[in-house]
């Protein structure tokens, strides 16, 4: 890092302005010595970094170190209108776990911190909560308005929840944490792995300072994107009556009423991130107060009954391989259950003339001693002793190698290299012969007309295809002048493609 005097830094800046600095981005760290904010105890290092980007370059997610006061904001400071708003506490319990840290940003990048460690008479921190004129931006604003209202006898209004409005807009997913939030709708990643640290420490390590930090600094930048999307929407309503109830929501916690503790969907939503916990525990103190005698009675049943149990699961697993045989009798497993079954198979082979033939299946079973196969969606491409080539598909078909056929049924479909397709319920091939047949209705079409009638059959090694009577037959005008077949695939497996 090379040190610059002021007038060097300005020159900098102006070039960076102006576009004439080859230089991407300008980092300026200022040093300085004096006391971190009022009420802590000496001085410290405090610097601040400052990126200044060339246009159209993105903004680094560095911020300032933050400032860190103890019992009470100074009477001076001005947070402006919104105002970002996380708490730490020692627990998720408010009735049992104090209030330990109030996090604050005004959505310059620098975050505020007051420590409560000698009790909660924070007039100056109560004030700015309480604004009515000053809008307060949480994530699970619930839990944070209720652990506020716990400890600093406060109700905090007006109220800004992202995790709501992200569930009103972001209905896509089920993951409305802060994390996803921050890397979704800003494109940085956070670490929460302080969150379930000591928050009552009389000294904070500087690992969870930034995380305190971390928790308030992208909240304005969610909420702008949120805004669109609500407005985009027609949500905006609906977000705003939520907010303006979570005050009362807060206040039903802290009484009992503990509503949603039971309800499934909050457990998918929240996974991750603790809230279900925090919900869970909003209501702890006061549920138990109430039911502490039936609570103790079931605790003392449990002890007996659990014990048992368990004792029992541990026979039954020693047990069972005798109670198996005693009462276990094996059954003649049925004919499906005998049967090899091959999926997604291909057989490949030849005539007793030396012609390939291939015949694809999605599945097929054989039974073990042999003999003829059945097969699930096949399809059958035969080479013709003259070079050309035939193409049969059919939902089920039962192949006999040993006799060379296949029985081909339901909505069976021949396709002949000559652009020439007829489509039945029932065919037979006879590989050895290159014969194709069938006795039900068929019906045809290609290049020179269209075609139907009772049965068909196809001779002459694929030269010609008998359409058995009565039969119908519409020749197309054109066909005389038509050169090249109008469908021709040159090759058999483009003829149909299967959906595997």
């Amino acid at each position: 890092m090379r040190r610059v005097r002021a007038a060097q830094v300005a020159e900098l800046v102006d070039a960076l302005v102006s576009g004439t600095s080859g230089r991407k981005a300008l980092k300026v760290r200022v040093f300085s010595w004096a006391p971190i904010a009022a009420g802590m105890r000496g001085p410290a290092d405090m610097w601040h970094c400052i990126r200044i980007p060339l246009r159209g370059g993105a903004m680094a997610n560095e911020f300032p170190p933050p400032i860190l006061y103890r019992n009470d904001l100074p009477a001076d400071i001005d947070l402006g209108s919104v105002i970002a708003v996380d708490t730490e506490t020692m627990g998720l319990n408010p009735h049992r776990d104090r209030l330990c840290l109030v996090q604050l940003c005004s959505g310059d990048g620098q975050a505020h911190l007051v420590q409560l460690v000698d009790g909660y008479d924070a007039p100056n921190l109560k004030a700015l909560l309480a604004d009515p004129n000053r809008l307060k931006l949480f994530h699970f604003a619930r839990f944070d308005i209720a652990a506020i209202k716990a400890y600093l006898g406060i109700v905090t209004t007006p109220v800004y929840c992202t995790k709501i409005a992200s569930r009103l807009v972001r209905t896509f997913t089920d993951r409305h944490g802060l994390k996803d939030l921050v890397r979704d709708l800003v494109g940085v990643e956070i670490s929460k792995q302080q969150q379930s640290s000591d928050w009552g420490a009389e000294t904070l390590t500087p690992e969870q300072l930034k995380y305190a930090a971390s928790d308030v600094l992208y909240l304005h930048a969610m909420r702008a994107k949120l805004d669109e999307m609500l407005a985009r929407e027609g949500r905006v309503a609906y977000a705003q009556a939520c907010f303006d109830f979570l005050p009362t929501r807060a206040s039903l916690d802290l009484a009992g009423w503990d509503m949603a503790a039971n309800r499934q969907s909050d457990d998918q939503d929240t996974k991750g991130d603790g809230t279900q916990d925090r919900l869970r525990h909003l209501s702890t103190g006061r549920r138990l107060a109430a039911y502490a005698p039936s609570y103790s009675i079931r605790v003392r049943q449990l002890r007996i009954v659990l014990p048992l149990v368990a004792i029992f699961t541990v026979a039954i697993v020693i047990l069972w391989p005798k109670i198996r045989a005693e009462f276990h009798h094996p059954t003649e497993t049925s004919q499906e259950e005998r049967q090899a079954k091959m999926v997604n198979g291909r057989f490949v082979g030849s005539d007793a003339h030396g012609r390939p033939y291939t015949i694809t299946y999605d599945s097929a079973l054989q039974p073990p001693q042999g003999g003829p196969i059945d097969m699930v969606n096949p399809i059958a491409e035969l080479t013709l002793e003259n070079g050309r080539w035939l193409a049969v598909k059919a939902e089920k078909a039962r192949y006999d190698q040993q006799a060379g056929t296949i029985d081909l049924s339901g909505n069976v479909e021949l396709f002949h290299d000559a652009g020439y397709r007829f489509m039945t319920q029932i065919a037979h091939v006879e590989i050895n012969k290159n014969l194709i047949w069938g006795e039900r209705f068929v019906s045809g079409r290609g290049p020179k007309g269209e075609v139907q009638g009772r049965g068909f059959r196809v001779i002459n090694n694929g030269d010609a295809v008998v359409v058995t009577g009565p039969a119908r037959l519409l020749m197309r005008p054109d066909a005389a002048q038509m050169a090249e077949p109008t469908e021709v695939a040159s090759k058999p497996e483009e003829v149909f493609k299967k959906k595997r």
